[in-house]
């Protein structure tokens, strides 16, 4: 399974990269009216059962993605399948929310990290399908303290300039902050490792 991910392109998600998806879209459902009205429009109106699972494993997930950012404790195997379901769904749903606003909009320019997502999400959604994924798709390694500071800051920043500088649709910030996450995270990663290393040497 390891090398069928390396194969295809598809991304693992260690702890940073879940936690700041999972601040990511806290902030956006707190401060995007949009983003809550379509959320209840989809979710809510009528009654649908699978609906309200699927939404109630979503919230589970990014509960256990900020919880274990905290914490050292092992995640279980349940923890991280909802952890590796609320990433699926958030590459998935924002990579074809955004898509579809840019071309209903004509913002073609603003395609390229809708495009990722939604092609990282389609492949994720296929694979969980056919039962080719598992909890070992999320790392076991704890984030460090200094990378989740670090994340954070560049994560606001980010998120300052798309809602009040450039004023973007929810789905497309949230695009960005997943590709963010789940890709430019792990330079973080790499950065704070340097420092650190320079740290201890004498």
């Amino acid at each position: 399974m390891g090398m069928l991910k390396r194969l295809i392109l598809i991304p693992g998600f260690d702890e940073l990269a879940l936690f700041l998806m999972s601040v990511a879209f806290v902030v956006l459902y707190a401060t995007e009216q949009a983003l809550r009205a379509e959320s209840r429009a989809h979710i809510f109106s009528g009654f649908n059962l699978l609906a309200l699972f699927l939404f109630v494993f979503f919230i589970a997930g990014i509960v256990f993605s900020i919880y274990h950012a905290f914490r050292k404790r092992p995640k279980t195997d349940i923890e991280k399948l909802l952890m590796l379901f609320f990433a699926i769904v958030a590459n998935y749903v924002s990579g074809l929310a955004a898509a579809i606003y840019i071309f209903k909009q004509s913002l073609n320019w603003w395609i390229v990290f809708p495009a990722w997502n939604l092609f990282n999400g389609v492949i994720l959604v296929l694979m969980a399908g056919l039962s080719l994924m598992d909890e070992t798709y999320v790392a076991d390694r704890d984030v460090k303290p200094s990378e989740a500071v670090v994340g954070l800051l560049f994560l606001c920043g980010l998120l300052l300039v798309c809602q009040q500088a450039l004023d973007l649709y929810w789905a497309i910030t949230f695009s960005i902050c997943v590709g963010y996450a789940t890709s430019l995270s792990r330079t973080i990663q790499r950065v704070t490792n340097f420092a650190s290393f320079w740290k201890k040497t004498p």
